[in-house]
């Protein structure tokens, strides 16, 4: 649909003045043609969008690309993971080489007394000793925004050694003395110290030689947030003070996260120790628990005891209402296989194509415990610094309980009443949640019924970017099982650098993370899940290279949990608005062990195979197969935006350019699967002309049945100096089912209010807070503002988001209207909309067509769904695929020309999606410093599909809009309206805008040949490209 590819003679329209009082019905969606122009021929062929055979098999001409049509595969079974991976590693060739590392010969260690680690690290070189001219000819870091050589990366980005670091915990005193020693941090490095659960934090600048001391307030089983900042230019977090720290969203140096240790208790003869903190709510109060689990190993229909004393940081007189509560987080299954906590950028929810679809009700934990004891009559008593109670609790385990491996949550439930009253009298460090699971303490790791040990699920380079890429490589294993959503763009295993941007070999660190440990949504770190015994651990690296040679990263030890969020050069965020990756968790070796550069461009294998236990012993399994692309970064662009969304009949333009422009090996992959599950897939190769542009040999894919398509793209070239550069690019959307059962639509004005204003209107007809969303009605037009609003009157003195908003960021979110409610797969994606709200709210919704599509178990499907997957108490909410029997989401996606803004798929409606205007977008290439200018204009594509995969069944709609950034001095201010300044219909919006005293009313994008192109004898010229309004 959206991308018009028109046949067509010219490279730009502008429709000027449209000014018919003739009324103009609007279509809902587009058609969409192509035309083909062969240099060396005489005719021209088109592509005809009307009538075309309903094969499922494509029937684009050409021998580079062969289609095939095949079944839908059953879903992959999940691994048996072997129970120890200690001896996996024999396997190693002969031909091995050992990379030299310095084996740690001490772990993480937790005294009682203040000390300093004899283990010292290196004194990191001077930054402006290391200054070179860059080496133009490499473009290492997608962007180009990275100026940083490799030793001025090793500064910014070294996370503390924790081997240098001790704890003395003074429980009499609350707090704990932080020694580190020489090499803990860069030297003069301002280093912040923070209790993660308490909200205090500390700033304080290492000497010379990279040591430092602090005491903060602390308490067993809580954790310290230690990072280090040794930048001295361009914004920081640390460097601005205590205040800038506790009100950013996010603190993007690197650092790592220790644990206050809990000492066994004495009057305990079995059990295990148990100790950890939380609020009442993010702002406060802190409370505390310190006591006994009789055993973590759990069966259903069983029993176990918890005995302790709570402690609530406040000096309210009583908590006469406060009870507490106990759940289990599932963190794998069975077999073993990690599948949780996932929701937000990550889900093992897919797609049929393999794309993840969001769903954040995923996170919430299991009502498998219930309390055979009194937990609402807790007898509280005042202490010193709080009030007090004890606990001693007998717990039965639900008999049909799910086996697997789980976190057991210790909850206190504290009702409205009290909350209002218990508010913390100093503001606090942002608590990063990443699951939902707020005012719990995660008291141990447990198993329920027989499961294998957890491995844990990892990826390699999770903070690399290139082209917007965020969270890594994910392993061989995991890759049918698991997908990431940064939601900036469709995700792609990056492709890794070798040089920096002065020729120089980067240190890459393979230390693994653990997205589903603790991933955030633009917070500091979340509360570590596990508490992870380091002087139990163990790992090898191996890695394949090119050249056939293998070299050996360990066997040695993790020395800590870190944490880190990548910034821009100057300090900004990656990503402006919301919903964008903050935090993901690594594993980390002691200094360098498990540091690498790359020997040379190529195709390389990383194998990781080790272990971690927890406190308790429970060994968990880190192993995975990762398969990495070391080169110089191309930023591919296809003749049509990411997400564009198709009518049966349109067809996919093959063909593509790459940046910088050289004559790359190109490989071309659509694959559509219908709504009866049968695949087509069809791949084209070729080879782009000297200027980057590969004109696919004039091919098109046609689209015959609806459906949802992916493209995947990958260049590669070998330069005459033996570099290779390459490139990948992933996405998909959705193909329209002709006269379907429902509408695409986007969302009416303003995300927070909780009423349906009209589907037209101004930014100031809302409150400043929050942000304006998808426009309603395809082909409709969003002009986005970002200063203060006119009709605000003075502002003066306000804050930005009082003043300027909702017009100065979009959300993005799409809805459907019902055309037939009879249709079998309607109604029940009607069900799941109805049972996730109030009535009243569902007929609103209905009434207005802006119903939200939800993907959520079907309670009264048995085979399905048991009593643990439904939406009632104990409901896993469907955290495992074949609890699902009807999938219902939306894709959205965000583009400007050149940068993808944002790509994302959701299961429950619209979530927090939105971007500001002077977002970096991950630093793509084409995106300037300052964001979005004043005459950018963005496409906003989207579809909605609802289907049953095992009765291979579906429905599907698309959907079209377009965005302007208009002047701040504009007196309409930011608005939403149909095109065309009301002459198809509707009020006015004005001109898209006025270029030179001209009004812009429509213009066309050529992405087929893109001005400034260079073709060579024998390529095809290819017309293809958008046009706004997104109309026919």
């Amino acid at each position: 649909m959206i991308k018009q590819i028109l046949t067509a003679g010219f490279l730009l329209i502008l429709l000027v003045g449209c000014n018919s009082s003739e009324t103009v019905d609007i279509p809902q969606a587009e058609k969409v043609s192509v035309s083909t122009i062969e240099s060396k021929a005489s005719s021209t062929e088109v592509l005809s969008v009307t009538s075309v055979p309903s094969s499922v098999v494509d029937s684009s001409a050409g021998s580079k690309g062969e289609a095939s049509t095949v079944a839908a595969p059953t879903p992959t079974p999940k691994p048996s993971f072997p129970k120890r991976v200690v001896e996996k590693v024999k396997e190693v060739l002969s031909t091995v080489q050992k990379t030299p590392v310095a084996t740690p010969t001490v772990t993480a260690t937790v005294s009682q007394k203040p000390s300093s680690s004899d283990s010292k690290t290196e004194s990191k070189p001077d930054e402006s000793s290391s200054f070179k001219t860059p080496d133009l000819t490499v473009d290492s870091s997608g962007s180009g925004r990275n100026h940083l050589t490799t030793v001025e990366n090793e500064l910014v980005l070294s996370p503390p050694e924790s081997t240098a670091i001790t704890i003395d915990h003074d429980a009499a005193a609350g707090n704990v003395l932080v020694s580190a020693g020489e090499g803990t941090v860069p030297p003069n490095a301002s280093v912040l110290v923070a209790n993660m659960e308490l909200g205090n934090v500390a700033v304080v600048e290492a000497d010379s030689k990279g040591a430092f001391g602090i005491t903060i307030p602390a308490h067993a089983g809580t954790h310290l947030l230690v990072k280090q900042d040794s930048t001295k230019a361009g914004y920081s977090v640390i460097r601005s003070g205590i205040e800038e720290i506790i009100d950013s969203e996010q603190i993007g140096s690197p650092g790592i996260v220790l644990r206050v240790p809990v000492v066994p208790s004495a009057t305990e003869s079995s059990g295990y120790s148990v100790a950890g903190g939380a609020r009442v709510t993010d702002d406060g109060p802190p409370w505390l628990f310190e006591g006994n689990l009789s055993d973590i190993v759990f069966q259903p229909d069983g029993t176990f005891d918890v005995t302790g004393q709570i402690k609530v940081l406040t000096n309210i007189q009583s908590l006469n209402e406060v009870s507490v509560g106990f759940s289990g987080q599932m963190l794998g299954d069975e077999n073993g296989y990690q599948i949780g906590p996932a929701g937000d950028f990550l889900s093992n929810i897919m797609t049929p194509t393999g794309l993840p679809i969001e769903r954040t009700e995923q996170e919430g934990a299991l009502d498998i415990f219930s309390p055979n004891c009194g937990t609402g009559n807790l007898e509280w008593r005042k202490a010193s610094d709080g009030l007090v109670a004890d606990v001693s609790c007998e717990v039965q385990v639900e008999s049909d309980a799910p086996a697997g491996t789980y976190v057991t949550w210790l909850r206190l439930d504290t009702p409205d009443s009290v909350r209002e009253i218990i508010q913390p009298s100093d503001k606090l460090l942002t608590l990063g949640n990443a699951l939902g699971q707020g005012n719990s303490i995660a008291l141990a790791m447990v198993t329920v019924g027989p499961a294998e040990p957890l491995r844990l699920t990892t990826t390699l380079l999770a903070d690399l970017l290139q082209e917007g890429t965020r969270g890594g490589v994910l392993a061989r294993e995991d890759a049918d099982l698991l997908a990431i959503g940064s939601r900036i763009i469709t995700h792609h295993n990056p492709i890794v650098p070798r040089l920096d941007p002065y020729g120089d070999p980067w240190r890459h660190r393979l230390d693994p993370y653990l997205p589903l440990m603790g991933i955030t949504d633009r917070d500091p770190p979340a509360v570590p899940l596990i508490a992870f015994d380091f002087s139990n651990s163990e790992l090898m690296i191996t890695v394949e290279r090119p050249d056939g040679k293998t070299d050996v990263l360990g066997p040695g030890p993790f020395t800590a949990y870190g944490v880190k969020t990548p910034t821009t050069p100057d300090g900004g965020q990656i990503a402006g608005g919301g919903g964008h990756i903050g935090e993901i968790p690594q594993l980390l070796g002691q200094a360098d062990i498990f540091e690498y550069q790359f020997p040379f461009d190529g195709d390389y294998v990383v194998h990781l195979a080790g272990h971690i236990a927890d406190e308790n012993g429970q060994i968990l399994e880190v192993t995975g197969t990762f398969d990495l692309v070391v080169a110089n970064s191309l930023d591919i662009e296809t003749l049509l935006l990411p997400g564009t969304p198709f009518e049966v009949g349109g067809s996919l333009p093959v063909g593509l350019q790459v940046y910088p422009g050289v004559p790359a090996d190109v490989t071309f992959t659509v694959t559509h699967i219908g709504a009866d599950n049968v695949v087509t897939k069809k791949e084209y190769t070729g080879v782009a002309n000297a200027g980057g542009w590969w004109d696919g040999g004039g091919q098109s894919f046609s689209f015959t049945a609806a459906g949802e398509y992916l493209l995947e793209a990958e260049a590669r070239y070998p330069d005459t100096e033996e570099r290779l550069w390459a490139g990948r690019m992933k996405y998909g959307s959705v193909v329209a089912t002709p006269n379907g059962p429902i509408i695409a639509h986007g969302l009416r004005g303003h995300d927070t209010i909780d009423y349906i204003p009209p589907p037209w209107g101004f930014g100031s007809d809302f409150s400043a807070d929050g942000h304006l969303q998808f426009p309603y009605f395809t082909g409709d037009i969003f002009w986005g503002m970002e200063g203060p609003e006119k009709a605000r009157g003075d502002v003066t003195g306000l804050s930005h988001n009082l003043g300027s908003g909702p017009g100065d960021s979009v959300n993005v979110g799409l809805s459907m209207q019902i055309v037939d409610e009879d249709h079998p797969l309607v109604k029940r994606a009607l069900k799941q909309a109805e049972e996730s709200m109030s009535e009243e709210k569902y007929k609103d919704l209905l009434k207005a067509g802006q119903v939200p599509l939800i993907t959520t178990p079907e309670e009264d499907d048995p085979l399905n769904c048991g009593e643990r997957c439904g939406r009632g108490p104990g409901g896993s909410m469907g955290i495992r695929p074949e609890e699902l029997s009807l999938l219902a989401y939306t894709y959205g996606s965000a583009q400007r020309p050149g940068v993808r803004v944002r790509e994302l798929i959701q299961g429950e409606g619209a979530t927090s999606a939105y971007w500001r205007f002077t977002d970096a977008y991950h630093m793509q290439s084409g995106n300037g410093r300052e964001g979005d200018l004043p005459g950018d204009f963005k496409f906003l594509y989207g579809g909605t599909v609802i289907r049953d995969i095992e009765a291979q069944d579906g429905v599907f709609a698309i959907y079209g809009s377009g965005w302007v950034l208009t002047d701040d001095d504009d007196p309409m201010g930011s608005r939403f309206m149909p095109p065309f300044q009301g002459n198809a219909g509707g009020p006015t919006g004005g001109p898209l805008f006025t270029l030179h005293g001209r009004e812009v009313d429509m213009f066309f994008v050529p992405l087929g040949v893109r001005p400034g192109a260079v073709l060579e004898v024998g390529n095809t010229f290819r017309m293809a490209g958008p046009i706004m309004p997104t109309l026919p």
